[in-house]
């Protein structure tokens, strides 16, 4: 995760800062002594281990992370999931093409995710959740590329700070070459790679 932000950083031009390094330091290692004691050589039950997961309280970090000048900026993730790393990757590359091509700075404009990773209920296959949250989402198409079974490989934005125009340029240099709409009624886009010999629905 680390090594990650450094390379983001570089691609979007911005230096070294030691405190971004040691919060990213600081709940990195915080994370891994609340988890350390569920690893190593014995065998840990998949659904205990992440149901003690599930109860860990990350707000407080998360807060001072998400409140830090410069990182809020970038993409606002809004804590959803979005675990596809070519999602990621794209995601990042649209907002560092936005800055080549307009000239603005990070804090010019915000990409805030609204919509991420998407599954099957186990007990209802009709009925699809969010990852994030685990709500159902009543208008989810059943083939969505939002879906885990289709490589999670679209996600929805809204931007502000910067045009239309300005936005689709930026996305026509990425490889969110599938499916795109942007005409819903909350007013996000939809994202999303390629899929081949695969039939999608998406919303």
């Amino acid at each position: 995760g680390d090594e990650l932000s450094h390379y983001v950083d570089y691609k979007v031009g911005r230096k070294y800062d030691d405190r971004r390094q040691e919060i990213s330091t600081e709940y990195g290692n915080d994370a891994g002594s609340q988890t350390g004691e569920n690893v190593g050589d014995e065998k840990v039950d998949s659904i205990v281990f992440l149901e003690k997961v599930q109860k860990l309280d990350f707000s407080e970090t998360n807060w001072e992370v998400a409140n830090t000048k410069g990182m809020e900026e970038r993409i606002d993730w809004k804590g959803m999931v979005v675990q596809n790393p070519k999602v990621r990757s794209n995601l990042e590359a649209l907002n560092a093409n936005i800055i080549d091509q307009t000239g603005k700075k990070d804090e010019d404009f915000v990409i805030e995710v609204t919509g991420g990773d998407r599954y099957r209920d186990s007990k209802n296959l009709n009925i699809i959740r969010s990852k994030s949250d685990n709500k159902p989402i009543p208008n989810s198409a059943q083939n969505s590329q939002h879906l885990v079974e289709n490589k999670s490989s679209a996600v929805d934005v809204k931007y502000t700070g910067i045009k239309k125009k300005e936005f689709l340029k930026a996305k026509s240099k990425t490889r969110f070459t599938g499916f795109y709409k942007d005409d819903y009624e909350d007013k996000h886009s939809h994202l999303s790679l390629p899929r081949k010999n695969i039939l999608v629905e998406n919303k």
